[in-house]
């Protein structure tokens, strides 16, 4: 090899601090060729010291929009439509190019793959399909892959379940990640559809079987005193199916009534605190066991009631302030309470 002479070195050897520079230069550049497979290189070759002075610059500035991309990464999932979340993943791709190119002797690749399944976690509220396709394809990423690791995320982080507080009544609660979504049964559509998937608050006690212990039942009611959607459990009292009966409290709250278990006061009129005792239907199959009875579901709660039969034909057969109407699920017509619940 040959050098050509320094001022300070007549014979043309190179200083110590040269000599280091050139090892170092050397080691760079086996480790840069190991790196990549079948030899090649994984980053840009080595240029001038102003080129690799500009690109660790750029990396730096690469690094550093990665990061700021990331901490807004989560407000663009829930705010941003799809448009301006691809301007964003558009970002972190030149962000991710500049961080390769000022990594001369990394395994490229690699770092793709790492990179993009760091991505893929974090992108998952923001999916639209193409973008996700696309974005994953360009850094030789295993899509499949990281679609079935973005399921295992979801189905670790989502938690499901009901809880009861008394300021609010019964609700429904799932976490994702760190924010929760609340549905209050399923009229509440609107704030449910923000969920990963739809789902009703399960009723506390079922109206056709026997949930409540001994000494209790299962009544219908309504939060806000319109239809009602819930069911809880209460003291049961010794009103027979068909007797007389009295409300006491409110349906929303505190509700009781002098009926027994398996039953409920049907008021004479809404609003009213005197009725009759009319019993539920049984079994896992609705059904009523007393001669001249059929069964009744009545509104998307499916009140349970057992009613006694008649003849569309002959309406008389029904008291004044009942209609006959159609049991479909018993194929049998029933004497209803002229007010039903919608």
């Amino acid at each position: 090899m040959t050098f050509i002479p320094r001022a300070g070195d007549s014979k043309g050897r190179m200083s110590q601090r040269e000599q280091e520079r050139a090892v170092a230069r050397r080691a760079d550049a086996r480790a840069h060729e190991a790196g990549a497979p079948g030899g090649a290189a994984a980053g840009p070759a080595f240029g001038p010291p102003g080129v690799r002075g500009a690109t660790s610059v750029l990396s730096t500035w690469g690094v550093g929009a990665a990061a700021l991309w990331s901490l807004h990464a989560p407000t663009a999932c829930k705010t941003r439509p799809v448009r301006r979340h691809r301007a964003i993943i558009h970002a972190r791709t030149l962000a991710f190019v500049l961080i390769v190119a000022g990594c001369p002797g990394r395994d490229a690749p690699s770092f793709a793959r790492r990179f993009a399944k760091l991505e893929c976690k974090r992108q998952e509220k923001c999916w639209d399909g193409s973008t996700y396709t696309s974005f994953y394809t360009m850094y030789g990423g295993d899509v499949e892959r990281c679609r079935r690791e973005v399921e295992e995320e979801q189905l670790a982080q989502v938690e499901r379940g009901c809880t009861y507080r008394p300021d609010e009544g019964r609700e429904c609660l799932r976490a994702v990640g760190e924010r929760h979504e609340r549905c209050h049964a399923d009229r509440d559509l609107a704030i449910a559809a923000a969920c990963a998937e739809v789902f009703d608050c399960p009723l506390e006690c079922d109206l056709t079987q026997d949930s409540c212990g001994p000494a209790s039942k299962c009544i219908p009611y309504s939060e806000d005193g319109g239809e009602w959607d819930r069911t809880k459990c209460v003291s049961a009292s010794t009103g027979l199916p068909g007797e007389p009966c009295e409300i006491a409290g409110v349906e929303t709250a505190g509700y009781h009534d002098t009926c027994g278990p398996a039953s409920l006061c049907w008021a004479e009129a809404p609003g009213a605190l005197t009725g009759i005792c009319v019993g539920f239907c049984e079994g896992i199959e609705p059904g009523c066991t007393e001669a001249g009875e059929a069964c009744l579901l009545l509104g998307e709660l499916g009140l349970p009631l057992c009613l006694p039969t008649c003849t569309p034909s002959q309406p008389s057969t029904c008291a004044a302030a009942e209609n006959c109407v159609p049991a479909s699920e018993a194929g049998a017509f029933v004497c209803a309470p002229a007010e039903l619940p919608e």
